[in-house]
């Protein structure tokens, strides 16, 4: 913590800020029209506890990241490629906050039973379409992971290791 580099560090938010206000447009103009959109945007950027929470936190990213996934999810037609994208945010998530797996768990959960329940969701989406956006929405999801693990295990390997240094007594 220091004290010195706040400001800059809280700039840096600014952009993330910008992007969460804009994805927040995004979603709401289809599904309530543009004024109402503006109106959410407008509302959620003078809320205080939205402008408290952009402190310098990996949360942020993590916001956006979800308001990301959602964007992707409720742009359009179930595709693998959509489900591919949805994926990769996915893990993009797991990358930002190990608490991911639970909201990916619920999201799982609640897709689940929207396929279950909704007869509509069955007839637009297949079985064999299903799996195949299952395939690659998975393939998506363990790319990142699967990359900052091979980084982090290269960045540790690269180190020297004390335990194996002969003792000088």
């Amino acid at each position: 913590e220091r004290p010195d580099i706040l400001v800059i560090m809280r700039l840096v938010m600014l952009p993330v800020v910008a992007c969460v206000l804009w994805v927040v447009y995004t979603i709401a103009k289809p599904l309530f029209g543009r004024s109402t959109a503006l109106w959410t945007v407008l509302l959620l950027a003078l809320f205080p506890s939205f402008t408290r929470a952009f402190q310098y936190r990996p949360l942020a990213l993590w916001l956006l990241v979800w308001l990301l996934i959602i964007s992707v999810l409720i742009k359009g037609p179930w595709t693998a490629r959509r489900a591919l994208v949805a994926g990769l945010l996915l893990g993009v998530t797991i990358g930002v906050s190990l608490k991911s797996v639970l909201m990916i768990a619920a999201l799982a959960g609640a897709g689940i039973l929207l396929w279950i329940l909704d007869i509509e969701a069955r007839r637009m989406l297949t079985r064999k379409r299903l799996l195949v956006s299952l395939a690659a929405m998975a393939g998506g999801l363990v790319v990142v992971p699967l990359a900052l693990d091979r980084k982090s295990t290269r960045l540790n390997s690269s180190h020297t290791d004390i335990s194996r240094m002969p003792s000088s007594a």
